[in-house]
């Protein structure tokens, strides 16, 4: 009876947890000298607690407003809402975009009634570079509005400057890709307009504000799609939560981010690679490496830590096995979380103002240092 009501204990708890957390993707926990308090800071309501090397991620889940900013600013993708696909929402967005030419993204507590262009989403602050760069990647001259309400009265705080960081990062993006013109890309507490529908012969007409009524035997059909979901996802939280977790240590092997999984391959979609280089001074998610080969001494300490995979060993064959060379950087998978350059032993290592765009939507490897032959 007791181990019934434990279980009942942790399926009900899990229905307050709206967000999932990979602990080894954590850059503070993976070495000590990391100082990234992204998530922390960022979070509105103050929930998250992040320890030292080889601790844990905690969620005050009675604080937790479930905004999905956290998901949003970590690099590394320590953070999933678990009511929030990025895919999903992006092809939610671009079928808008197709069939209209605009799209706003609203924040659920805007308070007129939602447009037949409209998507809401928790918090504006959920936006990401990935999903703008997803939702505009197959169309042109599209229209893109990001509205919300008073930030500063809501408990989602955050939301207004981080959505515009967001927009921030992809433009700078389209610039490198000599885009500047692929969108109209807004943000504002007010409306982005009357929905206008494309037609199939290139004319528009605009949308009745009334929604569409339902026959009898439609409202049936929908209210059942949704109660099978509703048991569906029931399902799944039952499932997972009599996954008894296992205490274990960080996996260190490196691993890409969703976001920029999606981000890469959108952009790749946006025509021709410019070979202009992307200035990433002021980019937060994208930069190139330096590495003073005068200080550096292979210890792989770098790459050993790395997240996202960037870093990796180069190495040529031996008469018997392998040798350590010099360490390779993949653009590409770099997030900008800044672990290489503390956890350098001998702080050889820093960021470059630039990086090849085609080195980094081809996916390209460089090799910053190679070992000096021994005489």
């Amino acid at each position: 009876m007791l181990n019934k009501i434990g279980s009942a204990g942790r399926i009900l708890s899990s229905f307050t947890e709206l967000v999932l957390i990979d602990k080894d993707r954590c850059v503070r926990l993976r070495h000590k000298w990391s100082k990234c308090d992204e998530c922390m800071s960022s979070c509105p309501a103050g929930a998250i607690k992040v320890g030292r090397a080889g601790g844990a991620v905690n969620i005050d889940w009675d604080k937790c407003n479930g905004c999905g900013i956290c998901s949003n600013v970590c690099k590394t993708g320590v953070y999933t809402l678990k009511n929030f696909n990025d895919k999903g929402f992006i092809d939610r967005c671009r079928e808008i975009v197709m069939d209209y030419g605009s799209l706003e993204v609203r924040c659920g507590i805007v308070s007129d009634e939602a447009t037949s262009n409209s998507v809401t989403v928790e918090c504006i602050g959920i936006i990401n570079p990935a999903h703008i760069l997803g939702v505009i990647a197959s169309s042109s001259g599209s229209r893109v509005h990001f509205r919300y309400d008073t930030c500063s009265n809501c408990t989602s705080k955050f939301g207004e400057a981080i959505v515009q960081r967001s927009i921030n990062i992809t433009e700078n993006i389209l610039t490198a890709l000599r885009l500047d013109g692929k969108a109209v890309i807004t943000t504002g507490n007010f409306p982005s307009g009357a929905a206008v529908r494309v037609n199939k012969c290139g004319g528009k007409k605009k949308e009745a504000e009334k929604k569409e009524v339902l026959s009898r035997r439609e409202l049936f059909g929908y209210f059942k799609k949704k109660t099978q979901l509703s048991v569906a996802k029931t399902i799944d939280v039952f499932l997972e939560a009599e996954k008894k977790p296992t205490a274990r240590r960080i996996d260190y092997s490196g691993k890409l981010p969703v976001k920029r999984i999606l981000m890469l391959a959108y952009m790749k979609k946006m025509g021709e690679i410019s070979k202009d280089m992307l200035d990433t001074s002021d980019n937060a998610l994208i930069t190139g490496l330096e590495i003073d080969e005068n200080k550096c001494d292979i210890c792989g300490i770098c790459y050993k830590f790395c997240p996202a995979g960037a870093l990796t060993e180069y190495s040529i064959s031996g008469e018997s096995r392998a040798v350590k060379a010099g360490i390779n950087f993949k653009p590409a998978y770099c997030v900008k979380c800044g672990l290489c350059v503390a956890a350098c032993f001998q702080k050889a290592i820093k960021y470059a103002d630039t990086v090849s765009m085609a080195c980094f939507i081809g996916g390209h490897d460089l090799l910053l240092i190679r070992a000096t032959p021994q005489k």
